[in-house]
């Protein structure tokens, strides 16, 4: 997946029109960070410790050039605010569960460099939904302009992952 998200960035890909704006979203089956994961972070068996690590290097850390270097929409958009994706069946609503589910955008997706770095500067602007949940309203420069998680039981319907959604303004791509 990596190879691959890589050639979309890059502006002398193979590929007849190379895209210039990449947004990789779906089931990743990594929780970022620590706060991605409740009650905690799974660290057992030990390959959970490992493939996040592997993940994060390749995917989101901006220091990696042979990486990605994408930007997680839901903690660029939202910081520290928990919802999650993954609710096992047969546990208690809540009791156990992950963010798992991500979309993580490519720089061009965003705007420029410098702003990516810097989430004060992004102009981050609160708005609510119609269920009275805070949401984003835009990022200032770039065609994000906002995510929500649906972590609720009806949304979640048979499946054991909630559903996402990321909103783009197309103007902006």
């Amino acid at each position: 997946m990596l190879s691959e998200a890589l050639s979309l960035q890059d502006p002398k890909s193979s590929h007849p029109q190379p895209p210039t704006h990449v947004l990789l979203i779906g089931d990743m089956n990594i929780a970022p960070q620590r706060m991605d994961g409740h009650p905690h972070l799974r660290t057992s068996p030990h390959q959970h410790v490992l493939n996040r690590a592997d993940f994060n290097e390749k995917f989101l850390h901006r220091e990696n050039a042979a990486g990605f270097q994408g930007l997680d929409v839901w903690r660029l958009l939202r910081g520290g605010e928990r919802r999650y994706t993954y609710h096992p069946r047969g546990a208690e609503w809540g009791r156990s569960c992950d963010r798992v589910d991500l979309a993580v955008a490519g720089r061009n997706l965003v705007g420029h460099e410098d702003r990516a770095s810097k989430r004060e500067n992004w102009g981050v602007k609160a708005a609510q939904d119609g269920r009275g949940r805070e949401t984003v309203g835009r990022l200032g420069k770039g065609a994000i302009a906002g995510m929500d998680i649906y972590d609720n039981e009806v949304d979640r319907g048979h499946s054991d992952h909630v559903p996402l959604s990321v909103t783009l303004d197309v103007n902006d791509l």
